[in-house]
């Protein structure tokens, strides 16, 4: 992936809304016919692009902007989700320990972070849906070793 491609995914990622409560969550997000009957709405639908053929997949330039554009909204200081001890502040080594903390490297798919975005007592209901392209590239994140 070149440089400007990933500039691009991280800004396409950034400028993406979206929580995992639509009721909560903008008009557009909560009328759009690419809801899944899950009521998830795939991470290539809000605006966020995930190639799973990459090889080494890229905490900062992939696996961080795709949590803030998909978390965020709730999980950040002020939100609705800010005693839930996951909590992105922007920065994505600072927010590092927190993401891995909630990562599971023997069990990736069932770890807590994915539990979560799965809907899996989770107040914002799903974000991801399991076996969805941005769930396989956290898994593959997690698989090589939560490499920051």
């Amino acid at each position: 992936m070149t440089s400007s491609c990933r500039a691009m995914l991280v800004l396409v990622a950034l400028a993406a809304a979206g929580c995992a409560d639509f009721e909560r969550g903008s008009p557009a997000m909560r009328d759009s016919t690419n809801a899944t009957q899950d009521g998830s709405v795939r991470a290539e639908d809000a605006g966020v692009t995930v190639d799973v053929s990459i090889e080494r997949v890229s905490y900062t330039g992939q696996v961080y902007p795709l949590l803030l554009s998909l978390c965020r909204d709730c999980h950040r200081m002020g939100g609705e989700a800010t005693t839930s001890g996951f909590v992105l502040g922007g920065d994505s080594l600072a927010d590092y320990p927190t993401i891995a903390r909630l990562s599971s490297s023997t069990r990736p798919a069932e770890s807590r972070l994915l539990a979560k975005a799965t809907g899996q007592g989770h107040q914002g209901g799903v974000v991801i849906s399991a076996g969805a392209d941005a769930f396989e590239i956290i898994v593959q994140w997690v698989q090589q070793g939560l490499r920051p």
